[in-house]
């Protein structure tokens, strides 16, 4: 997108959340939250590494991330996609970090 920078997901570490709609595998979690952006239905996805290849886990309906709606699960995280553009208007500079490099830090 012209005058856009990076998506922004929130994430929460070992937990997962009822309703996902599908499951695929894919080898990087960044295939799977670049599924989620390029899907105009996606608002978030939960990803197992638990699994080889990783599951991803995509949902398409924003009431998944209530938080009564989240439970603990160790070796999945959930991201929830908050903006498909991160960009200041008055500087373009990037607003949010992106998810994936906050799960570099947290999973081997």
């Amino acid at each position: 997108m012209p005058g856009c920078d990076r998506p922004y997901f929130e994430v929460r570490i070992n937990e997962t959340r009822l309703g996902a709609v599908r499951m695929f595998t894919t080898n990087t979690v960044q295939d799977c939250l670049n599924y989620c952006v390029s899907a105009a239905d996606c608002v978030g996805v939960d990803v197992n590494y638990d699994t080889s290849p990783i599951e991803c886990w995509p949902h398409t309906n924003i009431d998944d991330y209530v938080e009564s709606n989240l439970f603990t699960q160790p070796g999945t995280d959930s991201y929830q996609l908050i903006t498909r553009c991160a960009t200041t208007a008055a500087t373009g500079s990037l607003v949010l970090s992106f998810a994936q490099s906050i799960t570099a830090e947290v999973r081997p």
